[in-house]
């Protein structure tokens, strides 16, 4: 039953028991007759709670609600904390990417350009030059080996 109809029959049974039922201090009042009345009354609010809030009655409703609502908060404040600390970690990430932006940005713009030591390009021209004066079977071997591409590498990265 929906909660107005709840109200609609306790309200009927109230106004019924003030029409039927004496009052106190009546010499018709009936002290047995009241008590069965109240009770009954008191079975009907028990139900129309029930209705409404899905427990049941008695002492250990309430108990169990309290202990719900506790864990709930609980809950509740378990998510808070994860919360934060996912906001915490998205903000730490947030400044690793921005600054990683930067670098690929810089990279992009020649900023980090390999700067060469002038006497290390002094050096390797000295070393091409000398290179150029061996006998040309030892050049045909050097030209060959796995170290000429390191040699070729390196002049290139000068730009020599």
């Amino acid at each position: 039953m929906e909660l107005k109809t709840w109200e609609s029959e306790i309200e009927s049974n109230r106004s019924n028991e003030s029409q039927t039922t004496p009052q106190k201090g009546n010499k018709n009042f009936n002290k047995e007759e009241w008590l069965r009345e109240q009770r009954k009354l008191q079975a009907d609010l028990f139900r129309v709670r029930e209705q409404v809030t899905g427990t049941e009655n008695g002492p250990n409703s309430l108990g169990k609600m309290n202990e719900v609502f506790n864990n709930m908060e609980t809950n509740l404040k378990e998510r808070e904390d994860e919360f934060e600390n996912l906001k915490k970690k998205l903000k730490e990430l947030n400044a690793v990417i921005i600054e990683k932006d930067r670098e690929i940005e810089n990279l992009k713009g020649g900023e980090h350009e390999f700067t060469v030591d002038e006497d290390t390009r002094k050096l390797l021209k000295i070393l091409d030059d000398l290179l150029e004066k061996l006998p040309e079977e030892v050049v045909d071997k050097f030209a060959r080996s796995d170290d000429y591409l390191l040699y070729e590498k390196v002049l290139e990265k000068y730009k020599l």
